[in-house]
């Protein structure tokens, strides 16, 4: 896999009458990291047939996508998952088995092609195997994708992240820490349409929090992109922590994302800018949602940071959407 094309696989596994399970082959495949390769084909559904004149007339009824994803394992525990997926495969009438191979962008049901046969490696049962994965989707689609594209079916989720809607000096859906500091409406120094929020300090040791909460929930296993702009007053130097911080945060389990995007723990910063300079600046980061956090879960964007007392950071455009297809990874 070349740096500017790579899959990223996810299997979700949902019985007729059970909780359903979530397979991450980047997580759950230890020995060697992730796939080793991933084979796709696009055999097509039609029906060829001549007219009176011989000539052909193709009725194309679309495409069955088929993958193959194989996998060396040199341990029982990466040979137990993929089992798990397999025995679900093979009981299509209680289990409904979903495939992404984009990071949970696009997924399709999927259904058993063919059994897997363990290959040992080198002949040698000793060194460990091969094992590959056969599928083929149940529906057909209608065209081909374009496999570095993102198409572009995810939504935003964060109210007025333009800051253009205000009730008197509060932004509609947002939240500042009181008495740390004050939010105003900016209307001369903004990065794109007619406003950004200016937050100012006025207390130079504790964190001010700025904060917006999800509209909608976002959907367990997929990856999200946070995208902000921002600059100061002044160009700013590190005070504390940082004078920007961006937290993802699960208010419900008091979870924050850690900086790998895919780590959730008690505390911690998604991003961290120990500098700011005095012009916008576009900030940009993906996250991935844990299986383990639920639909109702309240889940908030979080600005927070320190800097010096009497000065003021403006925010605008903060972004938080997806289903994303991140930089480099295919879609199917």
């Amino acid at each position: 896999m070349s740096s500017g094309y790579r899959w990223d696989p996810v299997f979700r596994v949902a019985p007729i009458n059970g909780a359903e399970t979530i397979y991450w082959l980047s997580d759950r495949l230890t020995d060697v990291g992730g796939h080793t390769r991933i084979g796709l084909r696009y055999p097509e559904s039609m029906n060829v047939r001549e007219d009176i004149n011989r000539s052909l007339r193709p009725v194309v009824y679309g495409i069955r996508p088929e993958v193959e994803i194989s996998c060396v394992i040199l341990s029982m525990a990466d040979h137990l998952f993929l089992a798990e997926i397999e025995s679900a495969l093979l009981q299509p009438h209680s289990h409904h088995v979903y495939l992404s191979l984009d990071g949970g962008v696009v997924e399709r049901e999927v259904v058993l092609a063919s059994v897997s046969n363990a290959e040992p490696l080198r002949g040698k049962t000793i060194l460990g195997a091969t094992f590959t994965l056969r599928v083929r989707c149940v529906d057909l689609i209608g065209r081909k994708p374009a496999m570095m594209t993102d198409p572009g079916i995810g939504e935003e989720f964060v109210r007025n992240g333009g800051f253009e809607e205000w009730s008197g000096s509060v932004p509609l859906g947002w939240t500042g820490s009181g008495g740390v500091g004050t939010v105003a409406q900016e209307s001369t120094i903004i990065n794109s349409g007619l406003s950004s929020a200016k937050v100012t300090r006025s207390d130079g040791t504790t964190s001010f929090l700025f904060h917006s909460l999800f509209l909608r929930a976002v959907a367990q296993g997929s990856w999200y992109r946070y995208r902000g702009y921002v600059r100061s007053s002044i160009d700013l130097t590190v005070s504390g922590s940082g004078p920007f911080r961006v937290a993802i945060l699960n208010n419900t389990l008091t979870q924050y994302l850690q900086s790998d995007g895919k780590t959730w723990s008690g505390s911690g910063d998604f991003l961290l800018k120990p500098t700011l300079a005095a012009s916008f600046t576009q900030y940009e980061g993906y996250f991935r949602i844990p299986s383990s956090f639920k639909p109702t879960d309240e889940m908030y964007l979080r600005h927070q940071g320190y800097w010096s007392a009497t000065e003021s950071l403006y925010y605008d455009d903060a972004s938080v959407y997806g289903p994303v297809l991140r930089p480099g990874v295919a879609t199917w």
